[in-house]
């Protein structure tokens, strides 16, 4: 059913000197987030300007796919084994397509 998936974009900033080590810590859960039900799209992005900067971008069959994602154990574990490489906190925002 169309508008039924949503989009999830999500950034956040690494420490400086641990931008090597976060990079393993993603494709790590990046690996793991695609096998989650409904994960229709996921990746990671660092900004060529600042390679401390990285953004998420997720699609996502449902919204409660997307919820289970947020609350699941891929996202949890990344958050214990990398959550101090981080210089700030993610920011998480959802979107849907204009088109119906």
């Amino acid at each position: 059913m169309a508008g039924k998936d949503i989009w999830l974009i999500a950034d956040f900033v690494c420490k400086a000197d641990k931008i090597e080590e976060m990079k393993g810590h993603l494709k790590e859960l990046i690996t793991d987030v695609r096998k989650e039900r409904g994960c229709l799209f996921d990746d990671c992005f660092q900004d060529a300007e600042d390679p401390a900067k990285f953004r998420f971008v997720e699609h996502w069959a449902t919204e409660e796919d997307a919820q289970g994602h947020m609350n699941g154990q891929p996202a949890a574990r990344w958050d214990k084994n990398a959550g101090h490489l981080r210089a700030s906190g993610v920011e998480i925002r959802k979107f849907k397509s204009i088109w119906d």
